[in-house]
């Protein structure tokens, strides 16, 4: 059974040459999707974008389906939830997570 989670929706498609080029773009402009996974097949890269570029670029825009990457916490606080009275005692307490298995 495969429990892959994906989502169909706009990319950018960019010939592999022009590839990282482009994805440092994309980013630096806080465009791309950091929620999926990027994918390839033999001639592109295509890019999970938030929205339609307003920017005219010489790539295509397509619609395809990527797989939704796994989301991991890099503190406590994303982990547990502690009542408000609490909260006011730990607020300036931050552990990072390798902290505590490294």
């Amino acid at each position: 059974m495969n429990n892959m989670k994906t989502e169909e929706t706009i990319a950018l498609s960019v010939p592999l040459k022009d590839a990282e080029k482009i994805r440092r773009c994309l980013y630096e402009k806080n465009i791309m999707r950091e929620d999926l996974k990027i994918k390839k097949d033999e001639n592109n890269i295509y890019f999970p974008i938030k929205t339609a570029l307003k920017e005219r670029l010489s790539y295509d825009i397509v619609k395809k389906t990527f797989e939704k990457k796994e989301i991991k916490p890099n503190s406590y606080k994303e982990i547990i939830s502690l009542p408000n009275n609490l909260k006011k005692n730990y607020q300036h307490h931050t552990i990072r997570l390798e902290t505590l298995f490294f």
